[in-house]
């Protein structure tokens, strides 16, 4: 394929959260990628997503909160981290 018909990594692993809707790891990576390439407001839905799989899937939390820094909104940032420290006790 050529270089600029190539998929994002974003978008190729939205494919993988299509074939498992109900993974964690497959809203987290996907996120992640998401995040990497600086589409926050589609990375903290992404997050959310994991977050409503696996509420104790940590990590979504910390790069859900840095998103929403990244977007301005502190306070959904400090919302994102204290519902994390939550789920960690």
């Amino acid at each position: 394929m050529p270089a600029a018909e190539e998929a994002s990594g974003a978008e190729t692993l939205a494919t993988l959260v299509e074939l498992e809707p109900e993974s964690a790891i497959a809203h987290f990576t996907y996120g992640r990628a998401l995040f990497l390439e600086k589409k926050y407001e589609a990375a903290t839905r992404s997050m959310k997503n994991a977050i409503r799989c696996n509420p104790h899937y940590l990590l979504s939390y910390l790069i859900g909160g840095q998103a929403f820094e990244k977007l301005g909104d502190k306070e959904a940032a400090n919302a994102f981290y204290v519902s994390g420290l939550q789920a960690a006790k």
